[in-house]
């Protein structure tokens, strides 16, 4: 078993086919065997998010130099790699692409990587969908800020691990169910999760503009706000980005009144009111309704978790309180 292997673009030998779903999903580029291509393997996989798409793109055991001039697209794609090893120069940064290190790609710049026996995540991000979600972790004023990042990041520090443990923990759970079964707001917070992570873990130019974000507070307004809204919208696709925007403060400011009011982050908080909608609809529920409806209804993409923590929160099984009615 690969990654991704239940979201399977291409699995080929043929480098033209390879070639078109490069440029259709990640943009142009160039590509020239150094030595034999009888090793080559193209395997392309890509799972849907909520607006994005996670990659996992591998070669075969062969050695493959991948160039690209620079692209009008203002878009970065995130690289983690998982075997192999390669370079990668961007012009004014070159570096060693390993499983030790995260690089960012901004596409607006000419590229020429080296890769053997390669295979990695890549996560293509508009610049724009970046700047929202920074305007959302960070507070008014951060989507002004020019957005870089430094081209490598790593992976051996505790924000490194942090990040490569969150790509690898979206990938398994992308593949443990078939796609389609997993509901819009479980993808959205997985997707929140990935970008706020490539924010706060891979160095970049907003990194003054969220310390002084971090030292201002947040009133028990905005906690009041973001609750009331959750629990009007529980059964709906809730975001990070949404919980700031309606709250009025950065997602970090609002994480940390949370915790100090409720003893919970805002995305607990949620799925607390979600498993609460999940267990009133059980209750209620009519005659032929089944436990996986009420809970896919309310976000809950795997139910084996949910009953888990249904069991947790009220002392029995969802089932029993579904025939029950109790």
């Amino acid at each position: 078993m690969g990654y991704l292997d239940r979201h399977s673009l291409l699995k080929s030998s043929d480098l033209d086919e390879f070639r078109a779903i490069m440029e259709r999903e990640l943009g142009r580029h160039d590509l020239t065997f150094h030595g034999s291509r009888r090793g080559f393997e193209a395997r392309v996989c890509a799972a849907p998010l909520a607006d994005l798409v996670l990659f996992h793109v591998s070669f075969g055991e062969v050695s493959l130099e991948l160039s690209s001039r620079d692209a009008e697209e203002e878009t970065f794609v995130f690289g983690l790699v998982t075997s192999g090893s390669g370079t990668i120069d961007q012009g004014c940064e070159a570096l060693n692409m390993s499983a030790d290190r995260a690089y960012m790609r901004d596409m607006r710049r000419p590229m020429v990587a080296e890769q053997f026996d390669f295979g990695g995540f890549a996560l293509n991000v508009p610049l724009a969908r970046l700047r929202d979600q920074a305007e959302a972790l960070f507070g008014p004023g951060a989507a002004g800020v020019d957005l870089r990042f430094r081209a490598a990041a790593d992976l051996q520090s505790a924000a490194g691990r942090h990040l490569r443990q969150s790509v690898h923990f979206v990938a398994d759970q992308l593949d443990s169910a078939p796609p389609g079964t997993i509901g819009p707001p479980v993808l959205a917070a997985w997707e929140d999760l990935l970008l706020v992570q490539l924010l706060t873990a891979l160095p970049n130019s907003l990194e003054d503009f969220a310390a002084r974000a971090q030292r201002s507070g947040a009133l028990p307004y905005h906690v009041k706000r973001a609750r009331e809204f959750i629990e009007a919208h529980a059964h709906e696709k809730i975001s990070l980005i949404d919980l700031a925007q309606t709250a009025g403060c950065s997602l970090r400011t609002l994480q940390a009144a949370f915790l100090e009011a409720t003893g919970l982050s805002p995305m607990a908080y949620l799925r607390a009111a979600r498993l609460e909608g999940a267990h009133r609809d059980l209750r209620r529920a009519e005659p032929g309704t089944t436990v996986a409806e009420i809970a896919r209804r309310w976000g809950f993409a795997h139910l084996g978790r949910f009953a888990r923590d249904y069991r947790r929160r009220y002392g029995r099984n969802p089932v029993e309180t579904l025939r029950d009615g109790l």
